[in-house]
């Protein structure tokens, strides 16, 4: 069975959904992603939409026609930022492949301002199960 393994959190502000990925964003994995992504959309509004690539190694054509595409979405277009980590591969290919002339690049080390508000205080992890920003799981 394929999981989204390239989630390992969706952050949720009052602000910011950010969808925090780790290791490769690539043809295997692109597809169980696009639609945990896709279920979280729809149910989440959120003026700033994030992917956080600082823990991705990897990405390969796959992932980057899907940040494309996840930019040219009417729900987030206007609304998406992809965070990398500085002088990483994704980074470097995003610079090289000239796709910080159409998507938002960011190359910081850190977590976005933006997303670092006060919100729910909640994410969930690759399983939907509720944690919280701290990664200390949240009572229900």
């Amino acid at each position: 069975m394929i999981s989204d393994d390239s989630i390992a959190a969706i952050d949720i502000t009052d602000t910011c959904l950010q969808f925090i990925l780790d290791g490769e964003v690539d043809l295997v994995s692109v597809p169980p992603m696009g639609d945990r992504v896709e279920e979280v959309l729809s149910a989440t509004d959120r003026p700033l939409v994030v992917f956080d690539l600082r823990s991705v190694h990897f990405i390969d054509s796959a992932g980057l026609a899907y940040l494309v595409d996840m930019h040219r979405l009417p729900t987030v277009a206007g609304k998406l930022k992809v965070v990398v980590m500085p002088e990483s591969q994704p980074e470097r290919v995003l610079r090289l492949g000239r796709f910080d002339t159409v998507l938002d690049v960011i190359s910081q080390e850190n977590k976005l301002e933006e997303c670092s508000g006060v919100g729910t205080n909640a994410a969930t992890d690759v399983h939907g199960t509720m944690i919280a920003t701290d990664q200390t799981p949240v009572q229900n």
